[in-house]
């Protein structure tokens, strides 16, 4: 069943009309209620397309850039970059964690929305450190499972965070 399908035209707004009526019938007053609508927030791509679409970004990116940092963590290398030219639409963080048993990549777009939202140094380092943690967690759980499962890279992220990390000279 592909949710994009069904949630168009006449039955979604049917959909609509239903969840503003079950609303007022709460008690809940029209005034209160806010229609926000989001193009394209049901429409999940297959993940071989999702898979696709990364991977040509990534590659695109590696051989234009150079890392921003290039850290090891025992034999891992975490080749970090920081780009400005991605487009405002493309994946805030794309991490290749599988290819290679010795390297994680990660990229963060610095022209994503959400980046313009971190107002301090703290926020920065913050958010590079979940990207990174991310990445790392993703490629330590791929090399001892084969699979990335969500919770097995929560545990691993989760140990993760109980380390300090420090950007910079410190």
């Amino acid at each position: 069943m592909q949710l994009p399908a069904i949630l168009q035209g006449d039955s979604l707004k049917r959909l609509l009309q239903g969840a503003v009526d079950a609303l007022r019938r709460s008690g809940c007053s029209t005034a209160d209620i806010t229609v926000v609508r989001v193009p394209g927030a049901f429409e999940i791509p297959s993940q071989g397309l999702i898979k696709q679409a990364n991977e040509a970004l990534k590659n695109s990116i590696v051989k234009r850039h150079k890392p921003d940092l290039h850290a090891r963590i025992n034999d891992l290398a975490v080749l970090l970059y920081l780009v400005d030219d991605m487009s405002l639409n493309d994946p805030y963080v794309i991490i290749e964690s599988t290819e290679s048993e010795s390297s994680v990549v990660i990229i963060i777009n610095l022209a994503h929305p959400h980046w313009s939202q971190l107002t301090n140094k703290q926020s920065i380092e913050n958010f590079v450190r979940h990207c990174v943690y991310d990445g790392v967690s993703e490629w330590k759980a791929y090399l001892k499972t084969k699979k990335i499962d969500p919770d097995t890279v929560k545990l691993i992220k989760d140990n993760l965070l109980r380390i300090p990390f420090n950007l910079g000279n410190t």
